[in-house]
């Protein structure tokens, strides 16, 4: 019987909110790919992941090493494809976009779009960007926020403050 050749394969799954973080970032990978400061982009991606997901990396001796190939593996299918929609040309600044301050500033941005449309972000890296008082705000529905409008605007008729 012959040989059969093992295939190494890829395994392209991860959790939504990591696929979705990967095709974010595609376009600064292909940028610093260009630049030749992939260690750079992979020590920023460190970073935001870690924010992101706390713990998902554990720190058993090899694992930033198969982190970063699995990485690697996935932006060869990914890097293409969502790069492509941009350009590398566009992310000359790449590297203040991989910052966890601008990471954080586009999850409280994603977060209050997708509010917009009734649908509330969960989830660990969310809860680091928007405020209790925020989110509790946002979770009321659109008859709640209404009644707590007119309540503010009867006090405010009470205690003598008018609106022209």
């Amino acid at each position: 019987m012959p040989k059969v050749k093992k295939s190494r394969t890829i395994n392209l799954y991860r959790e939504p909110d990591e696929t979705k973080l990967l095709k974010e970032v595609a376009p600064m990978y292909m940028r610093a790919s260009k630049d030749s400061l992939i260690d750079d982009f992979f020590k920023a991606l460190r970073e935001i992941w870690e924010d992101r997901f706390p713990g998902s990396i554990t720190p058993v001796h090899g694992a930033e090493a198969e982190w970063r190939r699995s990485i690697r593996e996935q932006m060869i299918w990914i890097g293409p494809i969502h790069g492509k929609d941009y350009g590398a040309q566009d992310f000359d600044d790449w590297q203040y976009r991989m910052t966890i301050d601008f990471d954080r500033h586009r999850r409280r941005t994603d977060y209050f779009a997708y509010a917009r449309l009734g649908r509330l972000l969960q989830g660990h890296q969310y809860n680091v960007v928007v405020s209790d008082e925020m989110r509790a705000r946002l979770e009321k529905s659109p008859e709640e926020r209404l009644q707590e409008v007119i309540q503010q605007l009867e006090e405010d008729l009470e205690a003598g403050i008018y609106f022209a």
